[in-house]
């Protein structure tokens, strides 16, 4: 199972309600970017405020540093990041079956 949203999906991070952006060039796309370490995505706050919009970054596997983890068995690393803060949060996912 990895970590797919669709734009429009709602997240809630801290207490705050976010929905994932849509890619302005591609309708029907999360807005993302991926890179060397994993794949950010645009959150944008419930009440529509763009100024308040967050990047919220997916490592990918082998960039999640086992150091971050409290329980070893968590399988995604969410980081919400904004200017000069950053805010770690981790979810457990169920471990895919292998065919």
């Amino acid at each position: 199972m990895s970590f797919q949203p669709n734009p429009g999906d709602e997240l809630f991070i801290n207490g705050a309600a976010y929905t994932v952006g849509q890619h302005p060039a591609a309708p029907g796309l999360a807005y993302a970017q991926a890179g060397r370490q994993g794949i950010v995505y645009q959150l944008i706050p419930s009440d529509g405020d763009i100024n308040g919009a967050k990047a919220l970054k997916v490592f990918f596997p082998k960039f999640r540093l086992p150091a971050w983890f409290i329980n070893p068995k968590i399988c995604i690393i969410l980081v919400e990041v904004r200017v000069c803060r950053s805010v770690v949060e981790t979810c457990s996912l169920p471990k895919e079956t292998e065919s």
